[in-house]
């Protein structure tokens, strides 16, 4: 039987591995993405001058692919702007908290291998963002939205953002 880990996700998403806070890396590496609750998940990126996000473009994407038949289960879910942060748009839930019961069965049953990755969509402020500006990622977890650091001071150029061809935040 094989499983969905969020820490993986976290590490290939979060390109600035050397910036990762090792405690919040451990709590997530305990975080199951077949049981955790959608509506209290939220990531706060703090982005430097000159780059923002396009709204209603970022997206989680979680996927399954059962062991014995090759059935894929993919779905997309919009991440809104909410209190500072980005968090799953409450129109999902119901959505997601299905998909992670038909994982859930495929991975009690005949075996899966997951994936849970996030897609954001930068957009340029301005002439955007200097070439040696830095970022940094909270999350939370957990109903009482306590905020924890994932990432400190990360160079955004570790990202390989192309600032000349990204959108312009105002179109």
């Amino acid at each position: 039987m094989k499983s969905i880990s969020l820490l993986p996700a976290l590490a290939l998403i979060l390109a600035g591995c050397g910036s990762l806070v090792p405690s919040t890396v451990l709590r997530a590496s305990s975080l199951d993405p077949l049981t955790a609750d959608p509506a209290v998940l939220a990531a706060y990126p703090v982005l430097p001058d000159g780059i923002g996000l396009v709204p209603g473009e970022s997206r989680l994407i979680l996927s399954g692919v059962r062991d014995d038949t090759g059935e894929e289960n993919r779905q997309e879910y919009v991440l809104i702007a909410q209190d500072g942060g980005y968090r799953i748009d409450p129109r999902d839930h119901a959505r997601l908290r299905g998909q992670q019961a038909a994982l859930a069965e495929w991975k009690t049953g005949p075996g899966m291998e997951g994936s849970l990755s996030i897609f954001l969509a930068p957009c340029r402020i301005g002439d955007g963002p200097s070439a040696d500006a830095r970022y940094a990622v909270d999350v939370s977890f957990a109903a009482d939205g306590e905020r924890l650091p994932l990432l400190r001071d990360a160079p955004l150029s570790d990202l390989g953002i192309d600032v000349e061809g990204m959108p312009d935040c105002r179109t």
